[in-house]
């Protein structure tokens, strides 16, 4: 069971710096994958695109995983993996179609960095969590985060989708 306690250690000042580096970190990596590489893929379909990037970002993030303890350190490895990469491919259709409906990578930078900052923010809120929460269940890739992630790309799909069937109607009648 998660235990609410005061923060131990420097966690102001990583607090501090999640405020500085962490949207710098959203705007490059945003540049990249929805700025440049989502629309130079969209020859290939907008789901197709959005899916390659989402690949391609798995891979930017497995050395930082595989090769060091700091990020997602604890649980069984090839579960840790295989919901970080469904995270991922949810996260890449999510802010793939917001950064396609608003047609400007702002949208998506803002949903990249409020991702990471939500869970940077829990571990200094709730530091002692076991592994099966933080890893499995509600950490930054657990399984609530994958399919309330893929919910909501699936919802903005669904609604965008509708709202292309009735704008071809209204112009079919006009």
């Amino acid at each position: 069971m998660a235990r609410f306690s005061a923060p131990r250690g420097p966690w102001l000042g990583d607090v501090l710096a999640l405020c500085v580096a962490g949207p710098v970190l959203a705007f490059a990596e945003e540049i990249g994958w929805r700025g440049h590489l989502q629309p130079r893929l969209a020859f290939l379909g907008e789901r197709a695109a959005m899916l390659a990037v989402g690949v391609v970002w798995i891979g930017w993030h497995l050395p930082y995983i595989v090769f060091t303890p700091y990020h997602h350190g604890g649980g069984n490895r090839v579960v840790v993996l295989t919901l970080f990469s469904g995270c991922v491919i949810a996260l890449s259709f999510l802010i793939g179609r917001l950064r396609t409906m608003s047609a400007s990578v702002w949208p998506a930078v803002l949903a990249h960095f409020a991702h990471n900052a939500t869970f940077a923010a829990s571990i200094v809120v709730v530091p002692d969590r076991p592994v099966v929460v933080d890893e499995y269940l509600s950490g930054d890739s657990g399984l609530f985060v994958l399919v309330g992630t893929a919910a909501g790309a699936a919802g903005l799909g669904v609604g965008r989708a509708r709202a292309g069937r009735r704008s071809s109607r209204g112009s079919a009648r006009g």
